[in-house]
């Protein structure tokens, strides 16, 4: 099998605008056990282990955060938009009983 294919003869990555991250982590996973079959198992296992280390460093140097701290900032969001919501909505009553005051 062609190092750049997947089991289904479709080229990795191509033929779909983006990837979601299973999609991207499994074609990533079967790139790495093809090269891992093609080499021999000592060099295998170094190749994998050096893999591992720079897939980790480069996930590293993104930035990244956890599905759980993602999911505490919609919350907190959420929670100050409907605040901001209020306010602008008791901005209007206020700018409106100052109209109707003053006339």
């Amino acid at each position: 099998m062609n190092l750049l294919q997947s089991p289904d003869r479709q080229c990795v990555g191509l033929g779909k605008p983006f990837l979601n991250g299973v999609s991207w982590l499994m074609s990533l996973r079967r790139l790495a056990e093809s090269i891992a079959d093609a080499l021999p198992s000592d060099i295998a296992r170094d190749v994998r282990n050096n893999s591992r280390v720079v897939v980790q460093s480069a996930l590293e140097k993104m930035d990244l955060v956890s599905r759980e701290e993602l999911d505490i900032q919609e919350k907190v969001v959420q929670r100050t938009r409907q605040k901001l919501e209020a306010l602008e909505a008791r901005v209007a009553e206020l700018e409106e009983a100052l109209r109707t005051r003053s006339t």
